[in-house]
């Protein structure tokens, strides 16, 4: 059915319509083959965009549809309305929660090892587990760029001077030599 012109619809009506075109979008290319859809960061989610998560999970029950949402826990204070979104999906009772905890001290090492072709002294693994916390996506990126130099998107905002930050984690210019000559 076309869409009413977006001046002729209230609020309410417009967002109905959205969250209807999007379901009926993922239902088209989801009767073609399974889909798999991905959302990443569902704690920095707007509330929009959570209600249309739950509509589509609502509305697309029998549909080969596997949505995968990531979420950092550390970032979702109980008031978040990501939690709100959380709980109601897992009332519908077809949701399974993978709890991920941060890489350990080994599985830094065996990371830097494969994304960096060598064995990492210990360190420098202890460096990068530091200032990573053990995020995978933040041992990649220091790690690659600390030995080869090759800046992801995160690590092209380090900057050379004393108050550098990749993605909110503080680096002195001192701290950087020092990693580059632990490898």
């Amino acid at each position: 059915t076309p869409m009413p012109d977006a001046d002729e619809l209230g609020p309410s009506e417009a967002r109905l319509h959205l969250f209807e075109a999007v379901t009926t979008v993922i239902r088209r290319v989801s009767a073609e083959t399974p889909l798999l859809l991905v959302i990443d960061d569902l704690h920095a989610a707007d509330v929009g965009s959570l209600r249309l998560l739950e509509f589509v999970v609502r509305d697309l029950r029998s549909v080969p549809v596997c949505i995968v949402a990531t979420f950092r826990d550390d970032e979702l204070p109980l008031q978040h309305p990501a939690v709100r979104t959380l709980g109601a999906l897992a009332q519908r009772g077809r949701t399974t929660r993978l709890a991920m905890a941060p890489l350990g001290r080994d599985h830094v090492a065996m990371c830097i090892a494969a994304w960096t072709g060598s064995e990492p002294s210990p360190g420098f693994v202890q460096e990068i587990l530091d200032r990573s916390e053990g995020n995978p996506f933040f041992v990649r990126e220091l790690s690659l760029w600390l030995t080869q130099g090759v800046a992801g998107p995160y690590c092209t905002k380090l900057l050379a001077d004393a108050g550098a930050e990749v993605v909110g984690f503080d680096f002195a210019p001192a701290m950087i030599a020092q990693a580059r000559e632990c490898h």
